[in-house]
């Protein structure tokens, strides 16, 4: 397999317009068909496209059409595998919800969520998209949770996402920035929201785990209250039976969260 940074010298001098198209799951060589503004306009808006007002969607897409066609049908594929955005909602569940954790890897996909220790158990949450978000990830435990909903969460969507704005950022003098002014809006946004999550995507070490990422993982959240306080319970056992361990999550309209644990037993 040929490496990056072999296709870098020989096809693709720009090495952060690389970044932008690996991450996206797209071959490089594609690049070498159009000018610099046209990649970093069909990559960033492909990165970016479920932040993006809708007049600017549809610029982005018309973008995409007058492609190459090899470079337009890479770009389709990659936004299948994009698809909705990083957080996907399921309907009809309630509020309440009983599952067994799952295992995440979060030091391997480079991504640090916040995380509260109850009777030596790590429950961990983020802010992502404004957006509430729990990771049932202890497969030796059972999660109760309560004002919660079911839903999957995209986690080569963050990714990709987080990453583009940093990536963007670069090329503030470029004519792609001006071409599809719902970009720049969309990466200063996300910019601000990076500063203020803990929840932040590395790409460290992004291409070696880019084909065990997960393309989806359930989770249970809520969105970020607009005005009052939302209060996330959960409760912990580890026979599915019995949940002593207990933790409130109290989410503020800004996103900070104020945490409480107990233990009913005690």
């Amino acid at each position: 397999m040929t490496s990056t940074a072999s296709v870098l010298q020989s096809h693709c001098p720009d090495e952060k317009l690389v970044m932008l198209a690996e991450m996206a799951g797209i071959n490089c060589i594609h690049l070498t068909s159009v000018s610099r503004d046209d990649a970093i306009t069909a990559l960033t808006g492909l990165a970016l496209y479920h932040h993006l007002d809708p007049q600017s969607r549809r610029e982005v897409k018309t973008h995409r059409e007058n492609l190459p066609g090899p470079f337009r049908a890479a770009l389709e594929r990659a936004a299948l595998k994009l698809d909705e955005g990083s957080v996907r909602w399921d309907h009809g569940n309630g509020s309440m919800q009983t599952a067994k954790g799952t295992s995440v890897d979060f030091e391997t996909l480079g991504l640090r969520p916040n995380r509260i220790e109850a009777d030596g158990h790590y429950i961990h949450y983020a802010i992502v998209d404004e957006t509430f978000v729990l990771f049932r990830d202890d497969p030796s435990l059972w999660y109760y949770t309560q004002n919660t909903q079911q839903g999957r969460f995209n986690y080569w969507s963050a990714i990709v996402a987080k990453n583009a704005t940093k990536i963007y950022a670069s090329y503030a003098t470029s004519k792609a920035v001006v071409r599809i002014p719902g970009i720049e809006r969309a990466t200063r946004k996300l910019n601000k929201k990076i500063r203020s999550e803990s929840f932040y995507p590395g790409m460290a070490g992004l291409f070696q785990v880019q084909d065990h990422i997960p393309l989806w993982r359930e989770i249970v959240g809520a969105p970020v209250p607009r005005s009052g306080t939302l209060t996330v319970l959960v409760y912990l056992s580890e026979d599915g039976q019995n949940w002593p361990t207990r933790a409130r999550l109290d989410i503020s309209p800004n996103g900070s969260v104020t945490t409480t644990t107990w233990n009913t037993q005690r």
